[in-house]
């Protein structure tokens, strides 16, 4: 018991001591000077170590082993700040140091500061010194004690706290995080480290946070737990927030003995700005990244078992993978999938400019749209297979193939095949580039080797790809790019029905260039490669073989050959031969040429010559004339330059190609180009042009010379002239321009002489330029005064002065004259301004003259009154000033005054319109409403026509209309949009009356045409010709805002008058014609096409003149001696005027027409070809047949006819040999053929001239077989071929005598030119030419009396014609038998029809001397008689000669009747009834 109390005592005085130590202490180091020695006691132990300032303010000790140091402060070696911390205190468990635990129960560290820094990266710490200074002299590694002592420190709290840490050397970059400078301020901790074994780590952070100063970083709050478990160190809870992102890791382990690992890590959400503190190239990104990533494996094995990335809300990246070995990266194991990736195109953008950060967005990026992607690669680096899968808008491609590698992607090959179907490849690489739908199957290799550029090969085929909406398949391709070489090499092979070709080609950019390119091209559809309007299912074949190489563009030597070439569509076939190209270069000299030799142009360009340098060296030329307007080049030119060059081009006829190519223009004869550049010497140019003729369309350019020369004394100068040549008269316009010391001048000179003007005169203007305050150029122009006759009036130009500025244009005093009078002046400013006004008056100025310069004198009037716009170079505020054109009138009516009052509306910003043609009290035309510009407002605009004579049309029409007459009302609204106008209304025509003038058809029209927004209708408009006949028109014409306009028209014809110029002999085409039918037309935009049912039911005669053509001959052995010669000084615009062909100007622009007609003849249609209206050869013929017509505008020629029309009647009218015109009757049956181009009409045609002849004249036989040897005979033409070359035959017909006299003919007449000798004396003289040995034959020695006896018959016909009625035919025949008129027989031969061609009467009376020939009488009278009683009963009476061999009387006589009638029975045969018929 004693024992225990003397323990209990002994415990007692022990605790008493320590709390009695403590409390000494305590009060000890309570007092200030205590404090003080204690600090200067440790600093004193301390400063000689470290040999640095320190400084302590205090130290305090308080109860229970805690420990305050206040105002504690370090220097580092430079005596600069190392720390200082207001407070440090610590509490220290001291008993637990007997159970080898050092437990320190808290920390705490209020407003400190802490500055650590080093000089460069391999310079120690400022610190470094007090790690050295408590070093332990014994460096000998000691192995640590089986019981090491335990560790904890509890409820740290740190406060208010600063830290700087710097690498002095390295720069600073603000708003980056850059791990060499970091400045922390307002770093709070709070945190519990309950044991610090690695085995047993117990480790929390509750709060951490801090602002960085120098990248704007805030850390909110960062919270953790870390444990261990033996080797395991684990963790399931980090959670971090900084800025706007935060960051959670739910599970990560890692075990220290099998590194083994897994974790899990996700964020919410990311703020791009914050990441961009890290990684700078992340700034321009906008949208909040999420990810989530779970990550496992045991190193050096790593897998990735889910990482999903999402930015914004349109792109979703999922990952899988694992590498076996990430130490031996180059040789392990490796797979990756992407078995989801879906991005938008915008986003791809934005990863891009990761790496790129000035790339900018293409077209064809964004064309993608929305991306998709699968992707899986496995194996290892050195080889691994790929398959991926790339979804777009346009389509998907997809690659199976086989990559390589090393380890640092610094070597990389790739290749497999790349497949796509039906890609949209226009909408990646443009709409307008026409290329789409690409079906792509190939094998692709792609190589990057370090420090190369790449080689990309592909070998395959295009199975389909459209250009221009055409499909082209089936296309091999084969080629290399080689970066290194910066060359491309390749074969593109096609063979389809519709395209063939060979192509091979090697092309360089390298150190040397080079380009060879051969091949064969058999046959290449150019429809969708080149679009001509006029073409129709083109093609090329050619044959190209070319090699060029050298240092550069400059240097290039070689040739290109381009020959069998032929250019050939449905309507043409264009060979232009072979074209030459080469280009070569004297070693020696250095002088190279390069020349050119083809069918359209050839030309030499020889010397030294730079294309890479030709037009910075002229600009640098021309900057000293005009150093204003032309800047000095921004790269420097050499003072000595490197073109000195000569050349020379010819330009030929290109009529050919024009029309092949449909060029809107025609060089007619050989123009020269030719010139010297010189900038090696003295900076000159010189360079002409010549081009005699030029047709532009219609226009005719004749004598065109340019002139252009440059040097440094006299400037530029350039003199240019040409004449256009008109129907009625020319213009001549020349111009002379220089440009020297910053201005420039320009004379204008112009000569008009034609119907519709004479004018002479000069423009003289001059231009000066320089710099305003903000360096902006300023053309300060002057107009001097000039004097110009115009139609015998003096037109006077006052100076004036115009100056040009940015966004602002004075003219000051622009006037133009007659005598005193003002006819035209401009004054004021054109700017963006609105109190900025430009104004155009006008005093009575002639509307004709300023109508003279388009060539129309159709209008004439005195345009007055003035037009005013602000801010004219903005959206101009337009008003008029009492502006109106008094006395409009034409040749043949005065149609008034025209009145236009325009007031801009500030409110609507647009023009209120109100003008209105008023003739004495009538308003003919008024159109008043808004017309909007610049502005959304609608357009409201009416237009009203009250009684407008369609006389004041006539002008406008002369060559279409040559009558013009009735009145036209109207009332149509316009509305909408200017662009889309909506329009509604009406338009009448009252009495209408229009001549064609063509056709001299008179039409009246009387209707009303009904016009809606979506349609223009005409209902039944009923047209009537000369004869009071009709013909009605339906118009349906649909559009939309009068674009898309389709219209149907439907014309129904009645024996419809369309020709009517029968007295118009001068046209190709004159008579009457008229047809009834109908026809159909419909049109759009794409074309016009129609069709039509025609025929002729009533008597109509059309005669078509064809075409001549005629050669001048040259006699050279004449000579014309006193033949005035007129001087001429447009002589040369005349030239070969006779001798040129006609220069085919017809331009292949428009849209197809296409109309198909059938034309259903009748014999009321008389038809006439006049072959020849020099000679009178014409044909006339009336018949049947069906025509098919097709007009085609695209087609050469534009109209073809087919079908075949058989002749019923009709004359032929030939003049033979000039000596006389012959007119032979066409024998029913005769053929006209049509077999599509109307100069190939076949004609198959008999004609005869009829004539009465003695045939006794060819043998003395004839007189023993006839009683009157004097018969009727034919002599047959025939007529076959075509209007281009027609063939004439000739034949004898006897039609009134038996088979054995023609026989006899026959055998008398046997041979060609038998047959065409007596032809032609049977047309010529009325009777058959002698034959030897007959009764005749001396007249054949004297065809001068037989063919004067023929015209003296001709002479009594046309007496014995006047002398009788109409109805009478009268023919005489006088005939010479040896050639005298002492021996001759005169006949005359009657006919005639009386009583409505009920009685016919024809005779054949002559007479002779009985001693002319003994077996004829002196006297022989025949004749016939013909009486109709009715349409079936005719009573016939004759008297012929008889025939001697058959027959000893000379005449036979006879009386009958003729009964045309189908009867049972005799009574029923001539059974008549008397009844009166009916209408």
């Amino acid at each position: 018991m004693k024992i225990a109390k003397k323990i209990v005592r002994i415990f007692a005085i022990v605790v008493v001591c320590v709390i009695g130590l403590n409390i000494i202490l305590f009060l000890t180091f309570s007092f200030q000077p205590v404090q003080k020695f204690a600090a200067d006691f440790a600093i004193g132990k301390l400063e000689p170590k470290l040999k640095t300032e320190m400084a302590v303010e205090r130290i305090r000790i308080k109860l229970f082993n805690r420990v305050e140091i206040g105002g504690l402060y370090v220097e580092d070696q430079r005596r600069d700040t190392l720390f200082f911390a207001e407070t440090l205190s610590a509490r220290l468990n001291i008993w637990n140091l007997l159970n080898n635990h050092l437990s320190i129960e808290s920390v705490r560290l209020e407003n400190f500061t802490a500055k650590v820094y080093r000089l460069t990266p391999a310079d120690p710490f400022n610190f470094q010194f007090i790690v050295d200074a408590f070093a332990p002299a014994d460096t000998v590694r000691k192995e640590p004690k089986e019981d090491p002592m335990k560790i904890s420190i509890n409820d740290i709290r740190l406060s208010d706290g600063t830290l700087r840490y710097d690498i002095v050397s390295q720069p600073d970059t603000p708003g980056k995080f850059n791990a060499a400078h970091f400045s922390v301020r307002q770093f709070n901790l709070v945190a519990d480290i309950s044991s610090l074994d690695i085995k047993h780590l117990i480790a929390d952070i509750s709060k951490l946070s801090f602002d960085e100063e120098l990248t704007g970083l805030r850390v909110h709050d960062l919270q953790a737990m870390v444990r261990s478990d033996g080797s395991r160190l684990w963790s399931n809870r980090v959670l971090l927030s900084l800025n706007n992102s935060g960051l959670e890791v739910s599970d990560a382990a890692y075990d220290l003995e099998s590194k083994a690992f897994n974790l899990t890590v996700k964020s919410d959400q990311i703020d791009p700005k914050d990441a961009a503190i890290f990684y700078d190239k992340l700034t321009h990104l906008d949208k909040p990244i999420l990810f989530n990533a779970d990550l496992a494996g045991k190193l050096p094995q790593a897998e990735i078992r889910n990482l999903t990335f999402r930015y914004g809300s349109k792109t979703t990246i999922t990952v899988n993978g694992e590498i076996a070995d990430y130490a031996k990266f180059g040789d392990t194991a490796i797979s990756v999938e992407i078995p989801n990736l879906r991005m938008s195109v915008e986003d791809l953008e934005d990863f891009i400019r990761i790496g790129a950060p000035r790339f900018e967005s293409v077209p064809q990026l964004a064309a993608l749209e929305d991306i998709g992607l699968t992707l899986k690669a496995k194996g290892t680096l050195a080889g691994f297979s790929v398959t991926t899968r790339i979804n777009t808008s346009p389509g998907t491609l997809l690659f199976d193939g086989r990559g390589r590698a090393d380890g640092r992607f610094e070597n990389i090959s790739v290749d497999g095949r790349l497949r796509s179907d039906n890609l949209r490849i226009g909408k990646v690489i443009g709409e307008q580039v026409g290329v789409d739908d690409l079906s792509l199957n190939t094998v692709a290799n792609v190589k990057i080797r370090k420090k190369e550029r790449p080689v990309v090969a592909i070998d395959g085929n295009i199975g389909s790809v459209s250009y221009k909406g055409y499909p082209y398949r089936d296309i091999a391709v084969n080629g290399t790019y080689n970066g290194n070489e910066n060359s491309v090499a390749g074969r593109v092979l096609m063979d389809t029905e519709e395209n063939r070709f060979d192509l091979q080609a090697d092309i360089g950019f390298g150190d040397r260039m080079k380009f060879d390119v051969n091949g064969i091209i058999d046959k290449l559809f150019l429809g969708s490669l080149i679009t001509v309007e006029s073409w129709e299912n083109p093609y090329l074949t050619a044959r190209i073989n070319g090699s060029l190489s050298g240092k550069n563009l400059d240097d290039l030597v070689g040739n290109v050959v381009i020959d069998s070439t032929s250019l050939y569509d449905a309507n043409f076939i264009y060979n232009p031969g072979p074209v030459y190209l080469q280009a070569l270069s004297d070693e020696i000299s250095g002088e190279k040429k390069i020349e050119l030799l083809s069918s359209i142009v050839e030309g030499k360009l020889s010397g030294n010559y730079s294309f890479v340098s030709i037009g910075s060296e002229l600009m640098n030329a021309l900057h000293p004339h005009l150093p204003t307007l032309i800047k000095e080049p921004a790269k420097k030119v050499a003072a000595t330059g490197m073109n000195h060059f000569n050349f020379n081009f010819l330009l030929k006829n290109t009529e050919d190609i024009s029309y092949a190519l449909s060029l809107p223009f025609i060089n007619v004869e050989p123009a020269t180009l030719s010139g010297t550049v010189d900038m090696v010497n003295g900076k000159s140019v010189r360079v002409e042009c010549h081009v005699p003729r030029l047709m532009f369309g219609q226009n005719d350019l004749r004598e065109s010379r340019v002139e252009l020369n440059l040097d440094t004394v006299s400037g530029a100068r350039v003199s240019a002239g040409s004449y256009l040549v008109q129907e009625n008269g020319h213009i001549n316009a020349r111009l002379d321009t220089r440009a020297i010391s910053d201005s420039i001048t320009h004379l204008l000179s112009v000569h008009v002489d034609n119907n519709v003007a004479h004018a002479d005169g000069n423009l003289n203007v001059s231009m000066g330029f320089r710099n305003d305050l903000e360096g902006n150029p300023v053309s300060d122009i002057s107009i001097h005064p000039a004097e110009i006759l115009f139609n015998g009036k003096t037109i006077h130009v006052a100076p004036s002065t115009v100056v040009y500025e940015k966004e602002r244009i004075t003219v000051n005093d622009f006037e133009i004259r007659e005598e005193e009078m003002l006819l035209l002046g401009i004054d004021g400013v054109a700017s963006k301004r609105q109190e900025d006004a430009i104004r155009a008056f006008f005093n009575n100025t002639e509307m004709e003259t300023i109508l003279a310069a388009f060539n129309i004198s159709t209008f004439k009037g005195a345009i007055n009154g003035g037009v005013t716009v602000n801010q004219a170079l903005a959206d101009p505020l337009i008003r008029t000033e009492n502006f109106r054109i008094e006395n409009i009138r034409t040749q043949t009516d005065t149609l008034g005054t025209l009145f236009i009052e325009g007031n801009w509306d500030l409110l609507k910003r647009g023009l209120s319109l109100d003008a209105s043609i008023k003739n004495n009290k009538s308003n003919y035309l008024v159109v008043d409403g808004f017309i909007p510009i610049g502005s959304d407002h609608p357009m409201d605009i009416d237009i009203r026509i009250n009684n407008l004579p369609l006389a004041w049309v006539q002008p406008f029409a002369v060559s279409t209309f040559s009558q013009l007459s009735g009145t036209v009302n109207s009332a149509i609204n316009l509305s909408g949009k200017t662009s889309a106008p909506v329009t509604e209304g009406w338009l009448g025509i009252n009495k209408g009356i229009m001549t064609v003038a063509f056709t001299n058809v008179t039409y009246s029209i009387s209707d009303t045409i009904t016009i809606t927004p979506g349609n223009i209708g005409l209902n039944n408009l009923i047209i009537k010709d000369n004869n009071n006949h009709e013909a009605r028109l339906n118009l349906s014409l649909s559009h939309n805002n009068f674009d898309g306009m389709s219209y149907n028209v439907g014309i129904i014809m009645s024996d419809f008058l369309l020709l009517n110029n029968a007295q118009r002999t001068d046209e190709i085409a004159y008579g009457t014609l008229k047809l009834s039918g109908n026809i159909n037309i419909n049109g759009s935009s794409s074309g016009i096409y129609g069709n039509a049912n025609l025929r002729s039911e009533s008597r109509s005669s059309i005669r078509i003149e064809l075409p001549q053509t005629a050669q001048a001959e040259e006699y050279s052995g004449i000579i014309f001696i006193n033949t005035p010669q007129v001087a001429d000084s447009l002589s040369f615009l005349k030239k070969r005027e006779n001798s040129d062909r006609q220069i085919n100007t017809r331009l292949s622009a428009g849209i197809p027409i296409n109309i198909q007609a059938i034309l259903n003849l009748t014999p009321m249609l008389e038809a006439g070809v006049v072959i020849n209206p020099t000679t009178g050869d014409a044909l006339e013929i009336n018949g049947s047949g069906q025509i098919r017509a097709n007009f085609d505008s695209r087609a050469v020629p534009p109209v073809r006819l087919y079908g075949d029309y058989v002749a019923e009647e009709g004359k032929f009218r030939y003049n033979f040999q000039n000596l006389k015109t012959i007119d032979f009757n066409i024998r029913e049956g005769s053929t006209v053929t049509l077999v599509g181009d109307p100069l190939s009409t076949q004609f198959n045609i008999a004609a005869f001239n009829q004539v009465n002849a003695d045939i006794a004249t060819l043998s003395e036989t004839f007189t023993t077989q006839l009683s009157n040897t004097r018969t009727t005979v034919n002599a047959l033409l025939e007529i076959q071929g075509n209007l281009e070359q027609m063939n004439l035959k000739y034949g004898i017909e006897l039609p009134d005598v038996s088979n054995d006299i023609r026989q006899r003919l026959n055998s008398l007449i046997s041979t060609d030119e038998q047959k065409n000798r007596q032809f032609a004396s049977l047309i010529l003289t009325g009777g058959f030419f002698p034959a030897e040995g007959s009764l005749g034959v001396a007249f054949g020695n004297n065809m001068a009396a037989t063919f004067a006896a023929g015209q003296l018959a001709k002479g009594l016909d046309a007496l014995l014609a006047g002398a009788l009625n109409d109805n009478w035919t009268v023919s005489t025949n006088l005939q010479s038998l040896d050639g005298t008129f002492e021996n001759v027989r005169m006949g005359v031969d009657l006919s005639t029809r009386l009583f409505d061609d009920r009685l016919r009467v024809s005779t054949n009376l002559s007479y002779g001397d009985n001693s002319t020939l003994a077996t004829q009488q002196a006297f022989m009278g025949e004749f016939e008689l013909e009486y109709d009683i009715n349409n079936w009963l005719m009573i016939r009476a004759y008297n012929r000669a008889n025939q001697r061999f058959s027959k000893r009387a000379p005449t036979t006589q006879g009386a009958g009747i003729v009964v045309t009638r189908n009867a049972r029975t005799l009574k029923e045969l001539f059974r008549f009834s008397f009844r009166k018929k009916e209408d």
